[in-house]
C-alpha cells in the first residue's frame, strides 16, 4: 500500500530541508554528501522538530553532545555551527562521562558507549535529553532515536515511549517519517 500524498509531501519536504543543510559543504568523490554529513543534518531537524520542558531551555545556548568515539570529525562543527535552534545558537561539546549529560540538550551516542546505555539513558531521562543513537537495538534500549542505513541512506526510528519519559514532545510531523515508531 502506498503511503498518503500528504506523507510523501512531508518527507520530500523533510529531505530537501536535510539537503539544503548539507549543500555547502564537502561531498564524498562521487558527490554524494557522507553518510556522517547526512546525519548532522539530522541532528539539526530533529531538534527543530521536538519540544523540550521550558526549564531546559533558560540558559543560553542549545547544546548539542556527542559522547563516546566520534564519527563526525569536523562535520559536526562545519553543519550544526552557524544554526540556531530555539532562537539559540547551537554549542557543541564532545563528553567522556554521562554525569557531563546533564548539560547537553542532544546528546549523539556513539556505537562504542553501547555497554553504557543503560547509564546513559537514565541520565538522559532525569535531564530531558533527546537522545540519538546508531545501533540497531538503540531504541529498544531505551533511546529515543536510532539511525538505521536502509539501502545506502540514512533513515530513523523513534522510540515515541521513551521521549515521552524524558520529558520530551515529539512533533508528529517527525514521528509520520520514522521507519519504526514504538509506542
Amino acid at each position: 500500500m502506498a503511503p498518503p500524498v500528504s506523507r510523501l509531501r512531508l518527507l520530500f519536504f523533510f529531505c530537501l530541508s536535510v539537503a539544503a543543510s548539507w549543500a555547502q559543504h564537502p561531498v564524498t568523490a562521487q558527490g554524494q554528501p557522507s553518510e556522517y554529513q547526512v546525519k548532522a543534518a539530522f541532528l539539526y531537524h530533529f531538534a527543530k522538530f521536538v519540544e523540550w520542558p521550558v526549564s531546559r531551555l533558560e540558559k543560553p545556548g542549545f547544546v548539542v553532545c556527542l559522547i563516546g568515539e566520534d564519527p563526525f570529525g569536523a562535520d559536526l562543527e562545519k553543519i550544526l555551527g552557524n544554526k540556531m535552534i530555539n532562537d539559540q545558537a547551537i554549542l557543541i561539546e564532545r563528553i567522556a562521562k554521562p554525569e557531563a549529560i546533564a548539560g547537553c540538550h542532544l546528546l549523539f551516542v556513539s556505537r562504542s558507549e553501547f555497554g553504557r546505555l543503560g547509564e546513559v539513558v537514565t541520565v538522559s531521562r532525569r535531564n530531558h535529553v533527546l537522545t540519538v543513537g546508531e545501533t540497531a537495538a538503540f531504541t529498544e534500549g531505551g533511546g529515543i532515536v536510532a539511525f538505521v542505513l536502509e539501502e545506502n541512506k540514512v533513515r530513523f526510528a523513534v522510540n515515541q515511549r521513551s521521549s515521552l519519559k524524558s520529558g520530551l514532545k515529539i512533533s508528529s510531523k517527525l514521528l509520520r517519517l520514522g521507519l519504526k515508531v514504538e509506542d
